[in-house]
């Protein structure tokens, strides 16, 4: 379900601690986010993150299966949602569902 707003979806102890944006295409298996971003060498990892869409729609696996355009959750442009666990951040894939590839903002948070 997309979140309603920016932040009004965040826990109170949380801070914002890193950003990436990442080309969502149709990689077989999809594609992850970036390990140095969500376990940070020399830092504890990050266990929490919002996702938004942007430019086309997308499908999303939280437990490592790999997602195809028929498999997953469904999230189009403009959508908003979360991640929370690190394991959750590691196994994490993404696949665009139609000819143009998704982009996605993430923003990585620690409580």
């Amino acid at each position: 379900m997309p979140i309603p707003s920016y932040s009004s979806w965040l826990p109170v102890a949380v801070e914002a601690l890193d950003f990436e944006q990442v080309t969502v295409d149709n990689t077989s298996g999809g594609v992850g986010l970036t390990s140095s971003k969500y376990a940070p060498t020399g830092s504890s990892p990050m266990n929490l993150v919002r996702v938004s869409v942007d430019t086309a729609s997308l499908k999303v696996t939280e437990d490592g299966t790999a997602p195809t355009a028929s498999l997953g959750d469904t999230f189009d442009a403009g959508d908003q949602f979360q991640i929370t666990g690190v394991n959750s951040l590691r196994k994490a894939r993404f696949i665009r569902t139609g000819g143009v590839s998704a982009v996605i903002n993430v923003t990585y948070y620690r409580q």
